[in-house]
């Protein structure tokens, strides 16, 4: 994930680097996973981590075309990662 250096959320994490991440679906049979974990920030280019996400959704020629929107010499920016202690699913195998 990343986020802006001087936002609110980025603030918050530094203080309390402890996060949770649920994601659902909206769509019948809605199911969800919730993540609890610590935050940690990676010294990862801001480029290469958004390239890696989106080629992989996007496929090669748009996700390229995409992370090129997110350059490497945005100071302003943090990546991180949550690193899970905790999940919780109700996901449908």
């Amino acid at each position: 994930m990343f986020t802006g250096i001087n936002t609110q959320k980025w603030k918050n994490l530094l203080q309390n680097p402890f996060a949770t991440l649920c994601v659902d679906d909206r769509e019948p049979p809605y199911q969800s996973v919730i993540i609890h974990g610590k935050v940690e920030q990676v010294q990862v280019p801001l480029n290469q981590f958004v390239k890696s996400l989106s080629v992989k959704y996007y496929g090669l020629t748009e996700g390229v075309e995409f992370s090129n929107l997110f350059p490497d010499d945005a100071e302003d920016v943090v990546v991180f990662k949550l690193i899970p202690s905790k999940i919780v699913s109700d996901l449908q195998k």
